[in-house]
């Protein structure tokens, strides 16, 4: 619905598509708690998980579970948030 412009980003959201990543964190901010360079995360950000890097603010990160890949740790967060 994104990419068709039917569900248009929240006011100051990025318009590029995309709420669902998953990485390898390349720049922290200082206010990251513990995450580090180098983490694999994933995350529901508000916009912009289509661009080939993504800013997310460090609550919304999970850790992506060992062994698993990032095309399918992209798909936690949505459910995880959901859920709780």
């Amino acid at each position: 619905m994104q990419r068709r412009g039917t569900y248009p980003p929240p006011p100051g959201a990025s318009d590029i598509p995309g709420l669902e990543v998953a990485g390898v964190i390349e720049e922290v901010g200082s206010s990251a708690g513990g995450w580090r360079p180098g983490d694999r995360v994933c995350a529901l950000v508000t916009g912009g998980g289509y661009a080939e890097y993504c800013v997310a603010p460090a609550p919304q990160c999970l850790p992506v579970p060992r062994g698993m890949e990032l095309t399918s740790a992209a798909a936690i967060p949505e459910t995880f948030f959901t859920v709780w």
